[in-house]
């Protein structure tokens, strides 16, 4: 069974986004009887939508169009064309937009596969190695000041709660907690309100350009019992991310902004963070399982990210979850909680069963969803068209 066409369906569901869940390209992978196997790319999707389509390249030369390169792979062998497509691919998708554009190939690959042989994609990757998976609920209301946001929080984690899930994670960013001196006190409203029992994170969106500016926050939250802080700094700031590991005694996690697993390395490979963040949107799935393993080995976990455009980026997120060891946890935002998400409400169904707070093994072939061909239709759009 052969590949027969790779295209890009750019999605877009306002005018101007100003949010990576409200635009995305959609990577579809399509063998010859016709099945497809699907995937979200979440960089700029008209570059990611040039480069997937595109017939230039470098013929054996490191740099072959990704079209060229999987004319006749095997659609149910998804590591054999991943394998052809990274080879074939150095000088444009070592990591940055070409990577991710390759990535979403690669993922799409793993959905046809699964869909092919009937069995879900975490099986195909040798099956459920976690005790369970925790996915917590990403709080994040938009632009507003502080006691509106905490006001907002406690209406979600009574939400949450009433639910039954066990976890969530506080958004501390410039646009909602302007005042930095107010971050410990949000976090302190939401530990009211979800009790001690409920994991907490806290993510304060790169705000801080150096250590000493965030020792005393995150001091202050771990005495709140934070399970971890995401994204303290840019990512490459590597020594104020050792400072802080040094000094503040609560886990740190960043890496929502990366690609490739090569951009991790220093991060992993430093003792600088206890989590990564990474997910199928950017780092792909292979990506993911490349970045665990590695990350493993020295001790840091893997955490994937899940404010993204499309269900079928968080179902891929979930089965390359299902193969990582231990207790598992998985960012999610669920249209139940973000009703005004068209991207994720109405392209693909259904969402990851959830009981007791945990996901439910998937079931389903592939990552176990399906795309609505008239919300396709309508949530499509040209590369020009909207263009500011």
């Amino acid at each position: 069974m052969r590949v027969v066409e790779v295209a890009v369906h750019i999605v877009q569901e306002v005018r101007r986004p100003v949010d990576n869940r409200q635009l995305a390209a959609l990577v579809v992978v399509t063998a010859e009887n016709g099945v497809a196997g699907y995937a979200e790319a979440n960089a700029n999707p008209a570059a990611v939508k040039a480069y997937v389509e595109s017939g230039l390249g470098l013929f054996d030369n490191w740099d072959d169009a990704p079209r060229a390169v999987l004319a006749g792979c095997d659609a149910r062998d998804p590591k054999g064309a991943w394998d052809a497509l990274t080879a074939a691919s150095f000088w444009s998708a070592r990591a940055g937009i070409g990577y991710v554009a390759l990535a979403g190939i690669g993922t799409a690959l793993w959905d046809l596969a699964g869909r092919l042989a009937g069995r879900p994609v975490y099986e195909l990757l040798g099956g459920r190695r976690c005790d369970e998976v925790v996915p917590y609920l990403t709080l994040y209301h938009g632009r507003s000041d502080a006691e509106r946001t905490m006001a907002r929080n406690r209406e979600a984690i009574a939400w949450a709660r009433g639910e039954g899930f066990r976890a969530a994670k506080v958004e501390a960013l410039r646009d909602n907690v302007p005042d930095e001196s107010r971050i410990v006190e949000v976090v302190a409203d939401a530990r009211g309100a979800a009790g001690d029992d409920f994991l907490l994170l806290v993510d304060v969106g790169y705000r801080w350009r150096d250590a000493e500016l965030a020792i005393e926050t995150c001091t202050g939250l771990a005495e709140l019992g934070v399970h971890a802080i995401e994204a303290p700094f840019p990512p490459d700031r590597l020594g104020d991310y050792r400072a802080l590991a040094d000094s503040a005694p609560v886990p740190i996690a960043t890496g929502d902004m990366l690609t490739a697993p090569v951009e991790y390395e220093p991060l992993v490979d430093g003792g600088a963070v206890s989590i990564v963040q990474a997910g199928a949107a950017r780092t792909g799935l292979n990506g993911l399982l490349q970045l665990a393993a590695h990350a493993a080995e020295r001790g840091v976990r893997v955490v994937t990210w899940g404010w993204c455009a499309t269900t079928v980026a968080v179902a891929a997120n979930l089965h390359a979850s299902m193969t990582f060891p231990g207790t598992v946890l998985l960012e999610y935002a669920p249209p139940s909680l973000y009703p005004g998400a068209r991207l994720r409400r109405e392209l693909f169904s259904p969402e990851p069963s959830i009981r007791d707070g945990l996901c439910a093994d998937p079931a389903a072939p592939g990552f176990g969803t399906e795309i609505d061909p008239r919300a396709l239709a309508e949530l499509s759009v040209t590369a020009d068209r909207w263009a500011l």
